[in-house]
């Protein structure tokens, strides 16, 4: 067993040391294999910047979340892995599209089990620790195949409905995912699934995303508007709107009822994941949680979304 601690313990710690899920890894690896080694900017490296005269760049993007940690087990636990094949019969590993990428733990975690992910975020959070957390886990990386990552700036203030209608979003959200075709993957690993395709065939394929992936990304008001703009020009950007995971903290059960209403205003169903499926997964990651003892992640929800077009009912 390798253990770590709940994130709300580790925030003052500029370097984490914290092992995949145990459901991440291939039969016969040895967890002590698995060790992420993550760059945190905390509140106590700022104010020692601060006293030194060096320049801020702490947000609340640039440090591990709970929600980032319980959605990992969740996800290593029950996300289907594997390929999609396209009208070619050719294979694509199953991709993601994660929404406020923060220190690249959550994609690091899917990139493990073989998907195909686009991790985005805003500076300062972009620059500092999800490109460098992404790149240097996985430099050299062996044991197993990983799953390729794109780290890509995704403002969600760019897909906000100026009046035009929400038909504007999901062509912004089109011409995103079309520009990814000429990005290569910033981190070059092969994907677990195999495929016929070549790399300049790559850029051909479909570019749908099979899941949307955001968490502990509800915590203020002036966001939320945003972020459920950018959910949703992407769904419709889509052939088909995808399963949208989100993990969140009641920190403030006000701001996060009003957020679900807001959602289902806008077109998106909205079902929490029972606490008992989060407590499984948690308990099989081999992280030394005590079992049973939620107080460690007291008040972390796991959600599955769905754009579904129309009004939901709030009850």
């Amino acid at each position: 067993m390798s253990t770590c601690h709940p994130a709300s313990l580790t925030k003052h710690l500029p370097l984490i040391h914290h092992p995949l899920p145990r459901q991440c890894l291939p039969p016969g690896a040895e967890q002590d294999e698995s060790i992420l080694r993550l760059k945190q900017i905390s509140s106590s490296t700022n104010d020692d910047n601060q006293a030194k005269g060096a320049a801020s760049t702490g947000t609340t993007g640039t440090t591990l979340w709970l929600g980032g940690q319980l959605m990992g087990c969740y996800i290593a636990e029950t996300l289907p892995t594997g390929s999609v094949v396209m009208e070619d019969g050719r294979r694509r590993p199953k991709r993601v599209l994660e929404l406020g990428g923060g220190i690249g733990f959550l994609s690091l975690v899917l990139s493990s089990l073989g998907y195909s992910v686009t991790t985005t975020d805003i500076s300062p959070s972009f620059e500092s620790v999800l490109l460098p957390n992404i790149e240097s886990n996985t430099r050299n990386r062996s044991g197993w195949e990983w799953g390729p990552i794109r780290g890509r700036k995704l403002d969600w203030f760019d897909f906000v409905d100026d009046g035009t209608g929400i038909d504007a979003g999901s062509a912004k959200a089109r011409e995103w995912m079309r520009a990814e075709k000429e990005e290569p993957a910033r981190i070059a690993i092969t994907s677990t699934t195999p495929t016929n395709a070549t790399p300049d065939q790559i850029r051909d394929l479909d570019y749908d995303y099979d899941y949307i992936i955001t968490t502990d990304t509800l915590y203020s008001p002036p966001l939320t508007l945003p972020l459920l703009s950018t959910l949703r020009s992407f769904s419709l950007a889509c052939a088909s709107p995808p399963p949208i995971l989100v993990a969140l903290e009641t920190r403030d059960p006000l701001l996060i009822a009003s957020a679900l209403n807001q959602a289902k205003e806008m077109g998106f169903s909205c079902k929490k994941i029972a606490g008992g499926r989060v407590e499984k997964a948690l308990a099989k990651s081999g992280w030394g949680w005590d079992k049973g003892d939620r107080r460690d992640w007291e008040g972390i929800e796991v959600w599955r979304w769905k754009y579904v077009g129309a009004e939901v009912d709030k009850d």
